[in-house]
């Protein structure tokens, strides 16, 4: 291509050599009232940038097929960040100028309605940040780090002028327009299928998604639990397994039907996803088992979660597909502390033991 991405061009629009702004949510109050605040206190956090390494660039999709050598200066306007669990990236009503791609961890997207719900995940090799950039409009969502996470950051007017020097750059960055305005760069919370990109036949990313909840499932838990163990060992605290197992479900399944039973399992999910700690990990084992992953908390704290949930649950009421209105649904629940470093799928098993 003819045009070229001049010096001006990107004086016009390097990125701060100091660091990027993102906000710390605070973990407000023990306990009692994480949600009521649901990230309403903010504080500033200036989190360290490093300039991106091609290797980890050349692995994304908005790159696949680039010849990243040809594009001047790419490397030191593309950006690492690291975000702690509860940093929020973008806040809803902020404008923002900059692409994101998740490269590790998971972000969340809550609403920026007054509810402020959580309405999806972003996990690795996602991009966000895009359509408001282009829109130049508020954001309508903040979207927080929902674990430890790694982020690369690149202004989008940096991004476009390099479209001009790749057509191939300029078919990915159109692909991945596509995706954002068919919501299909994030997972639905209480979606009642994965949503996946048009044309992927990789199907993995989706299989860490329990389909009926949103939530992860096993197969993630699995994977993800060996590195909260380690990270916890190296910073010398233990790690809160909560359990949750709903009881008395094969007399809803008899009485009614595996619909109605279904929207049982579902509200469940939703009071946990939406009473938890932004850096909680909620996680759905089984049909009927959940767990929370808590760190830096003592059981007392864990043990006033459960008590929550259950407050929270009590006061909820589940339609039955005959349009029933059934009672609330009943669980049972118990924490194991995890001191050591036993593997994974000892970890998980002795936890679900507790409630056995």
């Amino acid at each position: 291509m003819s045009a070229q991405l001049t010096s001006s061009d990107l004086d016009s629009y390097q990125l701060s050599s100091t660091g990027i702004e993102v906000e710390e949510l605070d973990d407000v109050d023990v306990e009692s009232a994480i949600y009521a605040a649901k990230y309403s206190q903010t504080e500033t956090a200036s989190t360290p940038v490093v300039p991106a390494g091609l290797e980890t660039l050349a692995s994304l999709d908005i790159f696949r097929d680039v010849d990243l050598a040809s594009l001047s200066g790419l490397e030191n306007n593309c950006q690492t960040m690291m975000l702690s669990p509860g940093q929020a990236l973008i806040r809803a009503e902020q404008l923002n100028s900059r692409v994101y791609l998740v490269t590790e961890g998971q972000l969340r997207i809550v609403s920026g309605k007054k509810d402020k719900n959580i309405i999806g995940v972003i996990d690795a090799g996602k991009l966000l940040g895009l359509r408001s950039a282009i829109d130049q409009k508020p954001s309508s969502a903040d979207f927080v780090a929902a674990e430890p996470s790694m982020v690369i950051a690149i202004d989008y007017q940096i991004l476009y002028q390099y479209t001009k020097q790749s057509h191939a750059l300029a078919c990915n960055l159109l692909d991945q327009m596509t995706s954002c305005l068919q919501a299909n760069n994030y997972v639905q919370i209480g979606a009642s299928k994965v949503v996946k990109e048009k044309g992927n036949t990789d199907q993995t990313p989706a299989m860490d998604i329990d389909t009926l909840t949103g939530l992860h499932n096993g197969r993630w838990l699995r994977k993800m639990l060996p590195r909260q163990i380690a990270r916890c060992a190296v910073d010398k605290v233990s790690l809160k397994l909560v359990v949750f197992r709903l009881d008395k479900m094969s007399a809803i399944e008899t009485l009614y039907d595996a619909e109605t039973k279904q929207r049982m399992i579902r509200a469940v999910a939703e009071v946990l996803l939406y009473n938890s700690r932004p850096n909680d990990l909620t996680v759905h084992e089984d049909e009927l088992t959940f767990l929370a992953i808590r760190q830096d908390q003592s059981l007392a704290e864990s043990e006033t979660f459960i008590k929550r949930i259950k407050t929270v649950l009590s006061n909820i009421s589940v339609e039955a597909s005959t349009g029933e209105t059934l009672p609330p649904p009943y669980l049972k629940a118990a924490v194991y502390e995890q001191t050591g470093q036993d593997p994974a799928d000892t970890v998980i098993e002795k936890a679900l033991t507790t409630l056995s």
